[in-house]
């Protein structure tokens, strides 16, 4: 069995319990808000979306079904900077719930999507040409380039994540909300979780098929949507704790911040 199979499989296992706890947390937002309206919801649902059609088409081009031609590439570059711009803003989404400054957690946000935005335009550039096959001098700066990119989003999530856990344990715990503490050392956890999902994407890379990683791209993005999605919760049953707050963090706290 060809590895990118393992991977589409893995995928696909990982996409039930995930698009399962998305729809629950949906329903709850829905029977709360009584609308569907909802930041954290669309960007949720949008991942999944971006993921599902990124993993099926990957599958069928590594298995001859789609040709290669511009518009493939095109396409799954798009889905790969979606891919890329979603998550990293339902992360600064639930950063700037704890940030005092709501203009500083705007300008994160902006700050973050143009970064992203830079370097999902190169590899439009760079990726495209490069399997286009319009020169060796473009496969050889894909190449580099591929690895630099790859890095950069760890270097994102990784950092990302650190602001969440500095935040959390010098703006909630050290202000004596130790009721977070939970959540910190989740916290702690996901963050080698998620750092390792970006690590085996460079590890990838220097699989006998260069094509085949992008395959785990969407295995990657699953896992790390899957986190956040009990970030969540865990943020929410632990806001349920205090007497002075009631109501669902996903369903509250998102339509403020946005």
């Amino acid at each position: 069995m060809e590895i990118f199979s393992i991977f589409f499989g893995i995928f696909l296992g990982l996409l039930v319990p995930t698009s399962t706890k998305a729809t629950q947390q949906t329903w709850s937002i829905c029977r709360r808000t009584r609308s569907i309206m909802n930041v954290y919801v669309c960007m949720v649902w949008l991942e999944i979306v971006v993921n599902l059609v990124f993993a099926v088409t990957t599958y069928l081009y590594l298995n001859g079904l789609i040709k290669s031609s511009f518009a493939y590439y095109f396409g799954a570059v798009t889905l790969w900077a979606l891919q890329t711009q979603i998550l990293p803003q339902i992360i600064i989404n639930r950063i700037s719930l704890i940030m005092v400054d709501r203009r500083k957690a705007r300008l994160l946000k902006w700050v973050f999507f143009i970064l992203i935005g830079a370097v999902n335009i190169s590899v439009y550039v760079i990726w495209i040409s490069a399997h286009m096959g319009k020169s060796k001098t473009w496969v050889t700066v894909n190449l580099i380039w591929e690895r630099i990119e790859k890095a950069f989003f760890l270097i994102i999530d990784l950092g990302l994540n650190l602001y969440f856990l500095y935040l959390v344990r010098f703006r909630l715990i050290a202000n004596g909300l130790t009721k977070y503490m939970r959540l910190y050392h989740y916290n702690v956890a996901i963050v080698f979780v998620s750092t390792s999902m970006d690590i085996l994407l460079l590890g990838l890379l220097s699989l006998p098929n260069p094509y085949d990683y992008v395959q785990f791209a969407p295995v990657a993005y699953i896992i790390k949507l899957h986190i956040e999605l009990n970030m969540a919760v865990l943020i929410s049953k632990v806001v349920r704790s205090s007497s002075d707050r009631s109501g669902d963090w996903y369903s509250h706290e998102h339509n403020v911040s946005n």
